[in-house]
């Protein structure tokens, strides 16, 4: 992934980040019960707008998907 600043940073591979979970079993253990459940990457260097963009576009497509809810 390209930053603001035109380097390239790495994204972690689903097996590097299987064997970070491995490794902090016990921590993993502990959270799951509290309820974190998903993992989110998210790119510290993402300007804010880009972001607000992504996720208004994902709000539109969820509503239109279900049709039973409505956006004011």
């Amino acid at each position: 992934m390209a930053g603001i600043d035109e380097n390239e940073y790495p994204i972690p591979t689903r097996e590097q980040v299987t064997r970070l979970f491995i490794r902090n079993k016990e921590l993993v253990n502990e959270k799951v019960p509290q309820g974190f459940i998903h993992l989110a990457l998210t790119p510290m260097a993402t300007p804010v707008s880009f972001l607000i963009e992504r996720m208004g576009a994902a709000i539109l497509k969820h509503a239109a998907e279900d049709s039973t809810k409505k956006i004011n």
